[in-house]
């Protein structure tokens, strides 16, 4: 069986992924485009987690049969994400809208979803084919924790 290609493709290397806040551009900001799309955001200057803080990954199919990567972080880390989306909510609900995070993986820009509650030591992200959450999920896995 050939392996995989494409930007996920299992390459025993450990995959370098964040989570960060998005938030409003200012003037020396970059923005990045959202991957296959023309949406761009900017984001926080420092992510929310990393690689590092993942305790755990699995690919697994949703309610829709849709391939899923879900993500476990350790108590302390679920701690941290639950605040910062907790304050994400609080300041965005204050402004009439809904705060966003952004899913970067090896520096691309995978995802940008509204919160709508406060996230804590699980994530499920979802947009990728089965190989590639089966892959992102193996290469995760590698990572010291």
């Amino acid at each position: 069986m050939l392996a995989p290609k494409g930007p996920y493709q299992r390459d025993a290397q450990p995959v370098s992924f964040r989570i960060f806040e998005v938030v409003d551009c200012k003037a020396a900001m970059q923005p990045m485009s959202l991957t296959g799309g023309t949406d761009k955001y900017c984001l926080a200057a420092q992510p929310i987690v990393t690689e590092r803080d993942v305790r755990g990954a699995q690919d697994s199919m949703d309610g829709s049969n849709r391939p899923v990567l879900n993500l476990y972080f350790t108590l302390k880390v679920g701690e941290r994400l639950r605040a910062e989306t907790q304050r994400i909510n609080y300041e965005h609900a204050v402004r009439g809208d809904h705060g966003k995070l952004a899913i970067v993986i090896e520096g691309k820009l995978v995802s940008a979803p509204e919160l709508y509650g406060p996230v804590a030591d699980t994530v499920a992200i979802s947009g990728f084919t089965r190989e590639e959450a089966k892959n992102l999920a193996a290469r995760l896995n590698l990572q010291p924790h």
